[in-house]
């Protein structure tokens, strides 16, 4: 038995597409914005019906939309009702039998009896979509929805819809390109109080008014003789992270000014979206890593600039302007947000001994700009005579580190080695780095428990239900 045809309308970026699947191939390819997407998900829909795989659900944003240009002005005409239809052939007599209520039979060729159901969801009033089905051919019929896992082996997985990380209500992508942007130009306090400003205009609402006044009405009739239990409403205060985590992408129609209506994202294609994805993505990196690369020239210029008793605009960079240390310092800004690392930490620096030669002449190791970048570090005696810790290496592990004389308690992930071409036959060139979790963090977690009381069932349908949903 194989799925071998589905009529779409109306769901998503569809407005009507028919297909039919070849039973000896379960992969589907198009272009950008042909509805891929929207198939597969159209798929995973009825599978979701019996017993549920993935978390999909039909919502309003759902509903196909359709742009119409009326004399230059357009306008979103949006549908009220969604109907999938699949259809599936191959059967064994033995699944005939057991999908009798979804049958539809042919009676002049056996081979082509198939199995049918239609599902569709209608939007009423804004309320949360209604959800109803029909099987085989006969207006009204339906089988035990129960049944509908039967099909559960039939699954087509998804892709990895992009799209969810960049609708998601908490670390959303672009929320955290907008922080980035709102912590440099320190505007944390004045986009709190835009909030603020919003949320008491929406309490002077006649609206809300009159359900707090009703609310204490009632407490007045309950304490009767007591009238100080009467409440008030707020709204808790957000936090910056959350505000701009409310800020989502969407397709304006006007072009020129990127503002008023469009298209959702759910409309779209994963193709394009993933494109997008990408590119907030890249606009992350290139943030973190001007951040990263700003604060760590600007160490660099402080300690120049002190050694040479002039101001950081004056300084001079010397060799540290030399296009493989700009490369380094970009590269471990890059290397960083690539990893995801969140916390940086570095074991004793060992900064060699000797001398070495510069722009000043000949001078001791470390040299100045390097020696000032390590004040207050832990610093390792190593009996090799040459520079092991240039000024550019030791400003980035200050700027974006922390110096440990041990280890940090943690859970090791991953270990990667890095080796220089500077060889020395006592010790090998190696700078390792270890990737782990934070532990003492995991021990802190708040853990929130969920508890419910059951009332009015019978044990036969809570044992029924215990084991479908494998509760322990």
């Amino acid at each position: 038995m194989h799925l071998a045809y589905i009529k779409i309308e109306n769901y998503k970026g569809i407005e009507v597409i028919e297909t039919e699947f070849d039973p000896k191939l379960n992969i589907i390819i198009g272009e950008n914005g042909c509805g891929k997407s929207a198939v597969i998900d159209a798929i995973r829909l009825l599978y979701n019906i019996g017993e549920p795989i993935r978390e999909l659900s039909v919502s309003s944003d759902d509903f196909h939309q359709k742009a119409i240009d009326n004399d230059g002005h357009k306008t979103l005409n949006k549908s009220t009702l969604i109907t999938i239809t699949y259809i599936f052939k191959g059967l064994s007599t033995a699944q005939k039998g057991g999908f009798y209520e979804y049958m539809v039979i042919d009676p002049n060729n056996i081979e082509e009896d198939y199995a049918k159901i239609s599902i569709s969801y209608e939007e009423k009033d804004g309320k949360y979509p209604y959800f109803t089905y029909n099987t085989g051919n006969i207006d009204g019929q339906k089988a035990d929805y129960k049944t509908f896992e039967l099909f559960q082996h039939y699954y087509l997985g998804a892709l990895r819809d992009s799209t969810k990380d960049l609708l998601s209500t908490r670390n959303n992508i672009l929320g955290k390109v907008i922080r980035r942007f709102v912590k440099r130009e320190k505007s944390e306090l004045q986009i709190e109080q835009i909030i603020k400003d919003a949320n008491s205009q929406l309490l002077e609402r006649d609206e809300v008014k009159n359900t707090r006044d009703g609310v204490n009405t009632n407490l007045e009739s309950i304490f009767k003789r007591v009238i100080d239990n009467k409440i008030g409403v707020r709204i808790e205060e957000a936090k910056t992270e959350y505000i701009v985590n409310a800020i989502k992408p969407y397709l304006p129609h006007n072009r020129a000014t990127l503002m008023d209506e469009g298209f959702h994202l759910w409309q779209n294609s994963l193709g394009l979206n993933n494109l997008i994805y990408i590119a907030v993505v890249l606009g992350d990196i290139k943030e973190q890593i001007k951040d990263n690369g700003i604060k760590i020239f600007h160490r660099l210029a402080a300690v120049e600039a002190e050694i040479h008793g002039t101001s950081i605009e004056e300084v001079h960079f010397h060799e540290v302007g030399a296009i493989d240390s700009i490369v380094d310092i970009v590269g471990a800004a890059i290397g960083l947000h690539l990893l995801g690392i969140e916390k940086l930490y570095f074991s004793p620096v060992p900064t060699g001994s000797g001398y070495i030669k510069c722009e000043h002449g000949v001078l001791p190791v470390p040299a100045p700009a390097t020696a000032g970048l390590l004040k207050n570090q832990l610093l390792k005696s190593v009996a090799i005579e040459k520079e092991l810790t240039t000024p550019t290496g030791a400003a980035i592990v200050t700027t974006l580190g922390e110096g440990l004389k041990t280890m940090p308690k943690m859970k090791v992930l991953t270990i990667g080695y890095g080796a220089g071409s500077n060889d020395n036959p006592e010790v090998p060139n190696l700078l390792r780095i270890v990737i782990g979790e934070d532990t003492q963090r995991q021990e802190s977690d708040e853990v929130w428990v969920v508890e419910t009381n059951i009332d009015n069932m019978t044990g036969e349908i809570m044992g029924r239900v215990m084991r479908k949903r494998r509760w322990k």
